[in-house]
């Protein structure tokens, strides 16, 4: 029988030590040394611990992450991979133009 995580709780989350802390589902917070926090989706393929980072808990709220994860699980089940999540989530502008929009008078 699996254990159960204790899921992390919104209000921990900037208080939390130096570590890795588990929400389950595949779901980490990574906090460093500096302070630094970030999400981590951590899964197995091919036997081999593959970590793919979510972004900072300044840009993705733990609602946001737990979303994530939940559709980078799917896509695992479904036969895909977990990085075609994060693709859909990226803008689709290029670099010209994001640069078109700031140098507009």
């Amino acid at each position: 029988m699996a254990r159960e995580v204790k899921k992390l709780k919104a209000v921990q989350i900037n208080s939390l030590p130096p570590g890795t802390h588990s929400n389950g589902g595949n779901l980490l917070l990574r906090v460093r040394e500096s302070g630094s926090r970030s999400w981590v989706f951590r899964y197995k393929q091919n036997g081999r611990p593959i970590e793919l980072g979510l972004g900072s808990t300044d840009d993705r709220t733990l609602a946001e992450a737990r979303e994530t994860a939940n559709d980078m699980r799917r896509a695992i089940f479904h036969g895909q991979s977990p990085k075609e999540v994060l693709r859909i989530e990226k803008p689709s502008k290029t670099f010209s133009e994001y640069a078109r929009e700031c140098i507009r008078p």
